[in-house]
């Protein structure tokens, strides 16, 4: 037996009375939607937008009112702090200045040999010292755990209580 049959291959033909008429005519899309349905559609989520930023706005409105009186309360907290840690500097300089200098005669601390450091402000006020000259007598990590004392270092007790 061979492998190939000695019957006659079958061919495909168009089915019985042909193929149907190919549709080339124009056919507009179908609508989802009148115009009138696009016209208050779009309206209506026009007046929910102008709505929704109005109540948004009014809201951030509140908010930033709640946050300036809250900034507005803290503040002067905030300034007290300021000066409370201005002032534990000056201290702590005059300290250093004491125990360097007590040794030495006839020297008074907060002048140069007896003579006022700074001559043009008043005796009742604070001078503006530059930061080098107000960190002076602090270390770099003193000086951090100084501005920043919320870290367990320990640095912050041993400095208040030799201010103390």
């Amino acid at each position: 037996m061979s492998a190939y049959s000695a019957r006659p291959p079958k061919q495909e033909m168009p089915p019985p009375g042909g193929y149907e008429e190919i549709n080339f005519r124009r056919v507009p899309a179908q609508r989802i939607f009148g115009y009138k349905a696009f016209f208050i559609g779009s309206t209506m989520m026009s007046v929910y937008a102008v709505f929704y930023y109005k109540r948004r706005k009014n809201h951030l409105h509140q908010l930033t009112a709640e946050y300036n009186d809250h900034v507005i309360a803290v503040e002067p907290l905030i300034k007290a702090e300021i000066d409370r840690a201005f002032l534990r500097q000056i201290r702590h300089n005059r300290n250093v200045e004491r125990d360097l200098m007590k040794n030495v005669p006839d020297w008074e601390v907060g002048t140069l040999w007896g003579s006022k450091v700074y001559k043009t402000i008043p005796d009742n006020s604070l001078p503006n010292v530059s930061l080098r000259e107000f960190y002076a007598h602090r270390s770099l990590t003193e000086m951090r755990e100084f501005i920043k004392p919320n870290r367990d270092t320990g640095l912050e007790e041993n400095t208040i209580n030799s201010l103390e």
